[in-house]
């Protein structure tokens, strides 16, 4: 009777990619050990549309593809994904400092990229899938008209102040009332020309940022899940798309203290024999879903609501450590809330919603404005698209 021929296992292989806009080097290493692991072959300047051509032919679907975290890095992900390849993407920071000053070709950074990750001491980065991609890109496009909507602003002040110019009390720059105030003074062609333009890109970021709140307002509305967001106090529908958008997955946080670590607001530990210091926050992770909620955990403070237990706890810390402290803490707060709220392990109430036990017993007066809800903050219905 015949025995079958015995099988070679293949060592497992790691093929590290340093991918730029219009090319990519490729360096495919064999063995586990980074130093003792062999380079096996390395391609270099390849042109980036032939990038599939090159996994398929060379790579196996057992293969892990490295890639270092860059602008486009996502997209390459897709494409190779699609030829059935693994890949992962590590952070650029910490590899960033695994490297020889003296001497960077892109050769030396495609075997660096996979001798990191079979290190191990390389952070990965998650990759977003279609739907997360889709609402960073609408929040970051939303972000970039604030920023030029507020250099218009700034840019038309500064030219009216050059001429000793001053808008009347109560008259905004940015309302139609300002801008024929405006025009209707006396110019010289030139300074009206100027104008004109200034107020062209004024209009144009403030139509495009209001266009995208709206955006975002309608896509709150229609997802149950980001709509429960919303009732948390203080978070409103730009908070919570930058959330959604950023967060992604919940569940690839395994703890609240991971989703507090990744936005940033943990404090600083430092221990170090007998000593263990506890101090400010570390500066790190996302600094622009950190910057929301603090702004959010501020609306805490200025809507008074006494029957809010956060209210209460946020004003007994304030009294104690002082404000700055005190909206830390309110919006450190909010993430183990949103981390149980968009786990199904909480579901907060209604705003406006009291206790027997805690309801104020004076009479609630009638919101001044319509569209205000009684917490003083503004409708997501007078946001929805026409």
């Amino acid at each position: 009777m015949d025995t079958p021929e015995r099988q070679v296992r293949r060592e497992p292989r790691t093929v590290g990619l340093d991918a730029h806009p219009d090319s990519f080097t490729a360096s495919i290493l064999e063995g586990l050990i980074p130093l003792e692991a062999t380079v096996l072959k390395t391609s270099d300047k390849q042109a980036l549309p032939t990038l599939e051509t090159w996994i398929t032919k060379n790579t196996s679907p057992e293969d892990v593809v490295v890639i270092e975290a860059s602008a486009n890095t996502f997209t390459i992900v897709e494409r190779i994904e699609a030829c059935g390849r693994t890949v992962l993407v590590l952070e650029s920071t910490q590899l960033g400092k695994v490297c020889k000053r003296y001497c960077v070709t892109d050769k030396i950074s495609a075997v660096r990229i996979a001798r990191a990750y079979l290190s191990g001491m390389n952070d990965k980065v998650w990759v977003p899938d279609a739907e997360t991609r889709r609402r960073r890109d609408i929040f970051s496009a939303h972000q970039q008209a604030v920023r030029d909507y507020s250099r218009a602003v700034s840019r038309l002040k500064s030219y009216l102040n050059e001429y000793t110019v001053r808008m009347p009390k109560g008259v905004s720059v940015s309302s139609s009332r300002g801008e024929a105030w405006i025009m209707a003074r006396e110019w010289e062609p030139h300074q009206r020309m100027l104008l004109e333009d200034d107020l062209s890109d004024l209009r144009h970021a403030q139509e495009r940022r209001d266009k995208l709140r709206k955006i975002m307002a309608a896509e709150i509305l229609q997802t149950p899940a980001l709509l429960r967001m919303v009732r948390i106090f203080g978070l409103r529908h730009i908070t919570v798309y930058a959330l959604a958008a950023y967060i992604g997955k919940i569940e690839r946080f395994r703890s609240p203290k991971k989703l507090v670590a990744y936005i940033g607001l943990n404090p600083r530990l430092m221990q170090s024999g007998e000593k263990s210091i506890s101090g400010s926050l570390t500066g790190g992770g996302r600094r622009d879903l950190r910057s929301l909620l603090i702004e959010a955990a501020h609306c805490v403070f200025q809507y008074r609501t006494q029957s809010n237990p956060l209210f209460k706890w946020a004003w007994s810390v304030n009294y104690r450590r002082g404000r700055n402290i005190a909206v830390v803490a309110v919006a450190r707060n909010m993430v183990p809330a949103l981390w149980y709220l968009l786990m199904g392990m909480f579901t907060p109430p209604h705003r406006g919603h009291t206790s027997p036990a805690t309801q104020d017993p004076r009479p609630r007066r009638r919101a001044r404005h319509q569209g205000r809800q009684r917490d003083g903050l503004p409708s997501l219905s007078r946001l929805r698209p026409q």
